[in-house]
């Protein structure tokens, strides 16, 4: 066989097999896959695997809830289209029923421009305590 030029090092050597061999020794080979090798790029995850589930079950509960709730808990007067979170959506919380109020849009953006308001009249729970 015929002598090759290597790839990393650029010594000439004499391939064993007749193979496409492009180094003169697994040294070399070895550095030109380190030197070369580039990590695989995954991005970071927007949402976790646990909060997937946690915004799936949401979903289905909600839609539930709504179905049995009508009418705006605030104004009486509108049909409700939204769920207001009266303590937040952290955590277990984004499951937990018993801090759910079934809202119009129109009063859902009133408590939460309005969180002192919300609080003293009670569709708003304090978040700390």
């Amino acid at each position: 066989m015929k002598p090759k030029k290597c790839k990393e090092c650029g010594n000439k050597f004499t391939p064993k097999y007749k193979t496409t061999e492009m180094f003169c020794s697994g040294i070399c080979a070895f550095e030109y896959k380190q030197k070369n090798y580039q990590k695989p790029h995954t991005p970071i995850r927007k949402v976790s695997d646990k909060r997937r589930s946690q915004l799936y079950t949401y979903a289905m509960m909600k839609k539930n809830f709504m179905s049995k709730h009508k009418t705006c808990f605030v104004c009486v007067r509108n049909d409700a289209t939204d769920v207001h979170h009266m303590k937040g959506r952290e955590n277990e919380l984004l499951l937990d029923i018993k801090f759910w109020l079934p809202v119009c849009r129109e009063c859902h953006r009133k408590i939460t421009d309005d969180s002192a308001w919300a609080i003293r009249e009670g569709y708003s729970l304090k978040r700390n305590g």
